[in-house]
């Protein structure tokens, strides 16, 4: 018994187990267990050992590691929920029966009770025997053969999941029965570099809208033979022991649709219950109904980085290098002594949403209350008027009025220019365009509480004080105008990037129970607790951080190697955390093949804008985009956009952009270059990506583009 090898063993299981009853076949494997316990032991040092040395060079190697994102393995086989009594004896045999140094070990089927192929795989491997029809990607899998008159059970200690193939089970696609060796290939998506391998969308879309998705894992089960893929025969199912990633809330199961490359929801009910029994048919979509819960963002974000007081990370300031962050600590703090002091106030524009885009506080800000004002004489002549000086350029037009002309009047309402022209007493806004070879003739926008926008044509007059038109330089009344509407909108812009950099430049301030607070939790903090950060602020003064160059960037130098500590020790804890406690899990029974996914879906909290996107490659060639995906590493948040040419806009958060073009090259930017971009205001961003193709052919070399 203790130098049988492969072949030996499997003669050794047929002429052995054949004809045993159950009570003396478990004799015989406890004393295969105990002559290879010793075996068994070195061969799970040799196997974790390979899994635990890189991960513990990646948290070392990495300043801001996301320990989360690495792939969690654990051995979890043993608190899956057993199948049935035959099914949970079998699985303890996976852990007894001695392993090999192949991609996959499978013991010999038993003919006389018909008992399936126990088959334990000690890791994944890239295999290039794949059927035409199976998804190509550079995600390992892991593969096994068996006879469909035995059926299979099957575990990747890796994950811990399992799946049973029963007897007899399996069909061609024309219904006939299947006999003889079979294939099975076992694929699971497990961390983000295994979703970027895998080129999945990471999207949702039903009635509600677009959701975003955060997975707990997904795996992928298919049967093939000789290159022909195999069913499950009607009234039969398969099982999967699954474990998720992580303790998802409002998790549910997904059927990924190849044909149209979306997702189908299935049901929300395996991880509400741990057990279930999804009888889902991929031939059979009317199956599918209903809508998946729906989680929040801050639910996501918590779930993903464990997220309470304790364990929350410093966050980075996003200085584009030190001699810039001596300068905005300079201001930052200078501001902070204003804000506290009393000599300046936090705007409530600023307050309410401290993330937006310059296009949202210039959009926001061009509101007021005006209303018109007619001339004396014929009742015809208009001035808008604002009754609270907001729009300043309007003081262009002193001593002018506006008459309506009567062609090319817009509207984006239902109703008709001259109904809403006439029963408004109230406007919000007003923008005016000189327009046309005339400098006299211009276009007025104007926006009300309850109609939106209206156009009109328009002309500029003067009036003297007897009734007459007066000469004017109508062109030179606009030009005023519009000096004075981008002096505004300037100095909004200015205001607005001092508090934007008071507000970044304080994460590298922040005390630790503050860590977890994003900008606008954080202000209301501030705002809330002026005393201790005056103390604060007025203390940093006092220590050179407004004057001394070289003290300052030891200040950043030193916040950052305490940072990255801290970090490396809340690792540590994170991963003592993982390996106790029950996750997340579920026998799920289906009656298809195909790629699923425990997930759960979301939307951001904070609407965000959306502009339209090019791409080149560094080498200035355009880059026909095919697929957008995006990653924020600080929050395990991984999405992919519908439309390539459409740019999400997150100011004040790092996200990684990946870009698939139409020849399948890959291209990255990193997520400090998309937050300095997106910051800066523009209706169309031309952003330069690095080709990263030939460095990213495997789950691995996405992990060490990312540093995750």
């Amino acid at each position: 018994m203790e130098n049988i090898n492969n072949g030996d063993f499997e003669k050794f299981v047929r002429e052995n187990l054949e004809g045993l009853d159950d009570s003396a076949q478990e004799n015989l494997w406890a004393n295969i267990a105990a002559r290879q316990k010793r075996s068994n032991m070195w061969l799970k040092t040799r196997y974790y050992g390979k899994i635990a040395l890189p991960v513990l060079a990646i948290a070392a190697a990495s300043i801001w590691g996301v320990t989360r994102l690495l792939p969690q393995h654990s051995e979890v086989a043993n608190s899956l929920t057993p199948i049935s009594p035959i099914q949970s004896e079998q699985t303890s045999l996976l852990t007894e029966a001695s392993a090999s140094d192949s991609a996959s070990t499978a013991l010999a089927p038993v003919t006389g009770g018909k008992m399936p192929v126990v088959v334990q795989v000690p890791g994944t491997v890239k295999v290039n025997r794949f059927p035409k029809w199976y998804r190509q990607n550079d995600v390992p899998v892991a593969t096994a053969s068996f006879d469909a008159s035995t059926g299979i059970l099957f575990q990747n200690p890796e994950s811990g999941n399992a799946v049973t193939i029963p007897a007899n089970s399996l069909v061609y696609a024309n219904g006939q029965p299947v006999t003889g060796a079979v294939d099975l290939f076992f694929r699971e998506y497990r961390d983000i570099p295994d979703m970027l391998a895998a080129d999945i969308p990471m999207h949702f879309t039903d009635e509600r809208g677009t959701f975003f998705f955060n997975t707990g894992g997904m795996f992928d089960v298919r049967v093939s033979q000789n290159g022909q893929e195999l069913f499950m025969a009607p009234g039969q199912a398969y099982t999967v022991n699954f474990t998720a990633t992580d303790n998802l809330s409002n998790a549910s199961l997904f059927y990924l649709n190849e044909k149209e490359n979306n997702w189908d929801y299935v049901s929300n009910q395996p991880f509400a219950t741990n057990v279930s029994n999804v009888q889902f048919d991929m031939r059979n979509p009317e199956m599918l109904g209903g809508q998946p819960p729906v989680s929040t963002e801050a639910t996501v974000i918590r779930e993903n980085t464990d997220g309470n007081a304790e364990k929350c990370l410093p966050q980075s300031p996003n200085f584009a290098n030190v001699e810039t962050g001596i300068e905005w600590v300079k201001e930052a703090i200078a501001t902070g002594i204003d804000l506290t002091t009393g000599k300046r106030k936090l705007p409530v524009w600023y307050l309410k949403n401290p993330t937006a885009v310059d296009q949202y506080y210039t959009f926001s800000f061009d509101r007021s209350d005006l209303k018109l004002v007619y001339a004396n004489d014929e009742g015809t002549r208009f001035f808008p008027q604002d009754l609270h000086g907001v729009f300043t350029e309007l003081n262009a037009f002193k001593d002018c009025y506006f008459i309506r002309t009567g062609d090319s009047l817009i509207t984006y309402s239902p109703q008709s220019v001259n109904a809403i022209f006439s029963r408004t007493n109230s406007w919000k806004s007003c923008t005016v365009r000189q327009e046309g070879p005339d400098p006299a003739n211009c276009l007025m926008t104007l926006g009300t509480e309850k109609d939106g926008f209206i156009q009109l044509n328009a002309r500029l007059v003067r009036i003297n004080e007897s009734g007459i038109n007066a000469a004017l330089d109508a062109r030179k009344v606009f030009d005023r105008y519009e000096e004075l509407r981008e002096e505004r909108l300037n100095g909004l812009l200015k205001e607005l990037n001092v508090l934007r950099r008071f507000t970044e430049t304080s994460k590298m301030f922040r005390e630790e129970a503050e860590f977890c607070l994003e900008e606008k939790d954080w202000l209301r903090f501030f705002e809330k607790n002026l005393p201790s950060m005056r103390s604060r602020y007025l203390k940093l003064e006092q220590n050179g951080m407004t004057s001394n160059n070289p003290a300052i960037r030891d200040a950043i130098l030193a916040w950052s190697n305490n940072a990255r500590t801290l970090r490396l020790e809340r690792a540590d804890q994170i991963a003592a955390d993982l390996s106790v406690g029950k996750q997340l899990g579920a026998v799920l029974s289906l009656t298809g093949f195909g790629a699923f996914n425990c997930d759960q879906i979301y939307q951001f909290i904070r609407q965000p804008m959306y502009s339209a996107v090019t791409f080149t490659a560094e080498t200035g060639k355009a880059v026909k985009a095919t697929q957008l995906r995006m990653l924020d590493k600080a929050t395990k948040m991984f999405l992919t956009m519908k439309s390539a040419d459409k740019l999400v806009l997150l100011p004040g958060r790092k996200m990684e952009l990946v870009v698939t073009d139409n020849e399948g090259r890959l291209y990255h930017l990193a997520g400090a270059d998309y937050d300095r971009i997106v910051s800066k205001e523009s209706n169309l961003y031309k952003i330069s990506l690095k080709e990263v193709t030939n460095s990213v052919q495997s789950p691995s070399g996405w992990a060490d583009l990312l540093g995750i």
